[in-house]
């Protein structure tokens, strides 16, 4: 096996560069990522909601001020 020389080194960094720009245009052309973002901020939300949910009725707040919550946090349909 040879020795690693500098011009050796810049051609696997060249080589490593390369690869990865290939490697994130095929994640970005994969159909599923944009999809699995929306899944993720689906999830997000209803996250978020369901712990407004918990914080009204832990403090016996009515559905009505859980809603204006909803409002003023955006977190509303």
């Amino acid at each position: 096996m040879g020795r690693l020389n500098d011009e050796t080194i810049d051609h696997l960094a060249d080589q490593t560069d390369h690869l990865t720009d290939r490697a994130l245009k095929h994640v970005e052309r994969n159909p599923a990522i944009p999809r699995l973002r929306h899944c993720l901020a689906v999830v997000e939300t209803l996250a978020e909601r369901l712990a407004l949910a918990e914080f009204c009725l832990k403090r016996c707040l009515s559905y009505e001020v859980y809603e204006d919550l909803l409002d003023e946090t955006g977190l509303a349909y």
